[in-house]
């Protein structure tokens, strides 16, 4: 081989989380950089060079299979514990099929920050001048506003990332990353779940991906 190998990553099989229709998977990357320092430190070509592990990575993320509920929030403790062996996970092609994987910090707020995105959906569409200001997208030749933005984004498959974000006490706010979309979602806290009564300001941004 004339190319030296620079990382190598190792993917888990999928397994069932605490909550049902939630599976998840491990990512493992191993970096490897020259045995021999090179002199100038800031930038070598290293081709050629024998080469030692120099780091490891890890990360997981996150799959519904089933659409989660506000009743996942508050499933008694007195049921028996899910199986992490459960099928509904097992049975996941990981290898032919990457849509739909996703990050979070922990079950809890992968369910909570989808289930705050669906109530901010139907929250806009009641009332549109909850996401301000609301610029207008290009999609298939065709302008969506927010609105309409959000009715499309509505979608597992789309989902890449949700995450916690600063928010004054009584508050929640999660950011969801959905397609090429960050919605941040701002609601009064609840303890099962947010109603689109709760939600107190949405924000639509679209970024974009380089490759």
């Amino acid at each position: 081989m004339m190319r030296q190998v620079r990382s190598m990553w190792f993917t888990t099989k999928s397994v069932g989380t605490s909550i049902p229709g939630l599976c998840a998977r491990d990512t493992l990357i191993l970096d490897y950089a020259p045995i021999i320092a090179p002199v100038n430190t800031e930038y070598y070509d290293y081709e050629g060079e024998p080469v030692a592990p120099s780091g490891v990575e890890t990360s997981r993320q996150y799959r519904f299979v089933k659409a989660p509920t506000s009743s996942l929030l508050n499933m008694s403790a007195s049921l028996p514990s899910t199986s992490v062996w459960r099928g509904e996970c097992r049975s996941l092609k990981d290898d032919e099929d990457d849509r739909g994987w996703f990050s979070a910090p922990d079950p809890e707020t992968a369910v909570r920050g989808w289930l705050a995105f669906r109530v901010a959906t139907a929250a806009v569409q009641a009332k549109p001048a909850l996401v301000q200001p609301c610029e207008t997208y290009r999609r298939a030749g065709q302008k969506l506003d927010c609105q309409a933005t959000l009715a499309m984004l509505d979608d597992l498959g789309k989902l890449n990332g949700v995450a916690l974000c600063p928010a004054s006490a009584g508050k929640s706010c999660y950011k969801i990353d959905a397609d090429n979309f960050w919605i941040t979602v701002t609601s009064r806290e609840s303890a099962d779940g947010p109603t689109a009564l709760d939600v107190e300001s949405v924000k639509v941004e679209e970024y974009i991906v380089v490759t």
